[in-house]
């Protein structure tokens, strides 16, 4: 999910690197299990113009915000929480002539059907 190093890092650029934040298995009583996860998207490109790199930058953002908006499920099983929102971050810090931002999203998980009914004790006589 990572680059192996800094090094790697400004010889890669452009990239994306998506990762996943945390995780969450819900079941309220009564209900089906509702999983969901966080991810948060890593987008890094490189100009050695200032204006054109922050141009280059929010464009490969965008991009991938119109395509996950148009097609929110992906791999028929993993769908795009629209209610949760995409939170999108460009950082300010002078990492020039690398530009950076990120993208924080929540999916749905797909469904987990038991096997086994769940547990429950022996009635007393």
């Amino acid at each position: 999910m990572r680059l192996p190093d800094s090094g790697s890092a400004k010889k890669k650029a452009p990239y994306i690197i998506h990762q996943v934040v945390t995780t969450n298995d819900l079941q309220p009583q009564g209900e089906r299990i509702h999983a969901t996860a966080k991810l948060r998207t890593v987008f890094c490109v490189y100009s050695p113009n200032e204006e054109e790199g922050s141009l280059m930058l929010l464009n490969l953002m965008e991009r991938l915000r119109i395509a996950l908006l148009k097609q929110v499920v992906i791999g028929h099983q993993f769908t795009l929480d629209t209610t949760a929102g995409l939170e999108r971050l460009m950082y300010l810090d002078d990492t020039a002539p690398y530009y950076i931002g990120e993208m924080a999203t929540e999916w749905i998980l797909p469904p987990v059907q038991r096997e086994v009914s769940p547990w429950e004790p022996n009635p007393r006589p």
